[in-house]
């Protein structure tokens, strides 16, 4: 495991067990095992729990800075755009499975955004020896991917694609991006007039 991997199992590690509520009244998540992350975010399996009824689902956690509250509408602008994001071959969250939570178990307690997300059966690092037996699938469920996000009205660039978030859903048969940090593209008019269109 690289130096970057264990200080981030360091921060986020405590959290496991966590139970905080939702952005819906009556829902709660339940923190389980971090998955992965680094220093500003970290991504946990976690319990949806309803009614004492749980479903198994990812959460991932950013790290917020209240100091900054340029960053903190930039941030939250971008979940939202993210949580609507619908598409075969893009991680999907439900519409309120989205807001903030402070993390009592980690050191001074910080201000996170959390976002529910569903949940996969592994990433491409864990599936790299399927992949390599059908690297056809594998490029077009991510070209489909892409290009939905570039073809937007506003297009979203993911700044952030590798292995770890190259995502397989089973049940789906489908390779699926996840969430992730990106820029908002110009416009289509905008494109258009230039020539140019983001890759």
């Amino acid at each position: 495991m690289s130096k970057g991997r264990i200080e981030a199992k360091v921060l986020w590690g405590p959290a496991e067990g966590f139970r905080f509520p939702g952005a819906q009244t009556g829902v709660d998540y339940i923190l389980q095992k971090y998955i992965g992350g680094g220093g500003f975010g970290g991504v946990f399996r976690a319990d949806r729990v309803v009614d004492d009824r749980a479903v198994e689902v990812a959460v991932k956690l950013v790290l917020l800075d209240p100091s900054d509250p340029r960053d903190m509408t930039r941030k939250l602008n971008e979940l939202q755009a993210v949580a609507g994001l619908r598409h075969p071959h893009i991680v999907s969250s439900p519409a309120h499975g989205g807001g903030f939570v402070s993390l009592e178990p980690l050191k001074g307690r910080p201000l996170c955004q959390f976002l529910e997300l569903e949940l996969a059966d592994h990433d491409l690092t864990e599936g790299i020896d399927a992949a390599r037996a059908d690297l056809r699938t594998l490029a077009v469920h991510l070209c489909r991917g892409l290009a939905f996000l570039h073809d937007r009205p506003q297009p979203v660039v993911h700044r952030d694609l590798k292995p770890e978030n190259v995502l397989w859903f089973a049940a789906e048969q489908r390779w699926k991006l996840e969430h992730f940090p990106f820029n908002r593209g110009h416009s289509r008019q905008q494109r258009s007039s230039s020539g140019s269109r983001p890759v």
